[in-house]
């Protein structure tokens, strides 16, 4: 079972995905991983950072379960130079798969059915990588229905070609990313140059010694069972992505009180910086699990700058999910995910957040809700506090039966009193008790945040944009302002 998946849940797709690229980590690799390519040497990348087609690099996962392998990109693959993705496994397809053509702007699989949606998302998610690495140039494997560049086939399933892009070659040259397809790729011009790996190889000021690097990881608290086991595996993804020690801080000071009368450590964000200043780590990488920049988070920074002042150390802190609007689009299409971990039908879903009076948070917020009815009309998120409410939600639902039948799930990183009282729990005010008053029929996945794939791959995507802003001069300017919040 995927570490993603909840325990006794049945197997989905995007969780399979995500065990299957664990495994061989084909998908998030900046750095050659302890797998097949061991060989590897450390420390090697494209001038400009280049994205390929997992199956191209060999990787079994086309819809027929084979690889199409691709010696020029297996080569790019086995020197560290290139980032192999596969969008349709990010969409939560599985492998194999039936499958599938483009008509008419429409994603269609060979017995009709309708996967735009899971194309959609998957090729979002993807580009959320690429740029995150900053990726300006791609080979995607030809003709395919995502991939495909210049021509794919018709939507008749004669293998018939016609001009056109895959939706994620579409989606990258929306955004600027030059696309090419293996068999129009200037292989012998992707440059490859040294630079130091987010393992903490970058060299010092002084005489070139390495500096010790580690990572602090920032939530508001595990206050059950299955947050701390959520939170553990989030801590055991960073150390082994990024091979290197991590720890975890909590801001709820309640929550760090009652772990310590357990005789159990919990540190603050600025006991912790402290003690990993103890034991002489000289950068440090903040990446918090916050959804917005709301209150909380502004506490990290301020302990971060108490800290910076007293300590010898350079700490980064990473961004939020939801820093700008622009982010809404990636973390729509990872909600979306999750969401199909739950939901086989096509039920009405109320994702709950927890909301901010914040006028620029409120915006967040609604940019996320626009961005993820955009791509399902049938989920919707709500906020405890400020907009959008539940009431606005309710009365913008179209329920398609008299049943009135839908899912609750919260938008918070881990699920604590809020998703199992305020939403789920038994008492009148609960939305689920309310909405069960208004004859609705509920039903509740009470997972937070921290245990979903999709969206534990967005916040590795922030912390390597930490680790990597260590690594540039400090010439560059892009090592203060792409992905690094302070």
């Amino acid at each position: 079972m995927s570490e993603y998946e909840p325990s006794g849940a049945s197997p989905h797709p995007f969780g399979q995905a995500l065990r299957g690229f664990a495994e061989k980590s084909p998908l998030t690799r900046a750095l050659p991983s302890a797998s097949k390519h061991q060989s590897v040497p450390r420390g090697c990348c494209v001038k400009t950072p280049l994205l390929v087609s997992a199956c191209l690099a060999g990787e079994a996962c086309r819809y027929d379960g084979v690889s199409k392998p691709h010696p020029g990109v297996q080569a790019l693959v086995e020197r560290g130079a290139a980032l192999p993705v596969c969008p349709e496994y990010l969409g939560g397809l599985g492998v194999p798969r039936i499958p599938c053509e483009i008509r008419e702007g429409l994603v269609l699989n060979a017995e009709g059915a309708d996967c735009t949606l899971a194309f959609r998302a998957g090729a979002q998610l993807a580009l959320n990588v690429a740029q995150t690495r900053g990726c300006g140039q791609a080979i995607l494997k030809a003709r395919s229905p995502s991939c495909g560049c210049g021509q794919v086939y018709d939507g008749t399933f004669s293998r018939t070609l016609h001009e056109g892009d895959g939706v994620f070659a579409a989606l990258l040259k929306k955004k600027g990313v030059r696309v090419w397809t293996e068999e129009n790729a200037p292989f012998a011009e992707f440059e490859v140059e040294a630079f130091s790996s987010c393992a903490g190889e970058a060299a010092g000021a002084a005489g070139g010694k390495p500096r010790k690097r580690g990572v602090l990881l920032v939530a508001y608290g595990a206050g059950n069972p299955q947050s701390a086991a959520a939170l553990r595996r989030v801590r055991a993804e960073a150390e082994r992505r990024f091979v290197l020690p991590a720890r975890w801080a909590y801001t709820s000071e309640t929550l760090r009180e009652r772990i310590a009368l357990a005789r159990m450590k919990s540190d603050s964000v600025l006991k912790a910086l402290r003690r990993m200043a103890f034991e002489r780590y000289e950068e440090i990488a903040v990446q918090s699990l916050h959804l917005i920049p709301g209150v909380e988070y502004d506490g990290v920074l301020g302990d971060v700058e108490l800290a910076r002042r007293e300590l010898p150390c350079d700490i980064r802190v990473g961004l939020p999910l939801l820093f700008s609007p622009d982010d809404a689009a990636s973390a729509a299409a990872a909600l979306l995910a999750h969401v199909r971990s739950f939901r086989s039908g096509r039920e009405p879903v109320i994702c709950m957040g927890h909301g901010s009076g914040r006028h620029g948070a409120a915006a967040l917020y609604q940019a996320l809700s626009d961005n993820v009815r955009n791509l399902d009309d049938s989920v919707r998120v709500a906020c405890m506090n400020g907009a959008p409410s539940l009431e606005d939600v309710l009365n913008a639902l179209d329920f398609a039966s008299d049943e009135k039948e839908l899912w609750l799930m919260p938008l918070l990183s881990v699920s604590g009193r809020h998703a199992r009282h305020d939403m789920a729990g038994g008492h009148g005010q609960s939305w689920r008790s309310r909405l069960e008053e208004a004859g609705f029929l509920c039903r509740a996945d009470v997972r937070g945040l921290a245990d979903a794939g999709s969206f534990v791959e967005l916040w590795m995507e922030r912390l390597r944009a930490v680790l990597r802003s260590f690594d540039r001069p400090p010439s560059d300017p892009a090592a203060t302002l792409q992905g690094v919040c302070s």
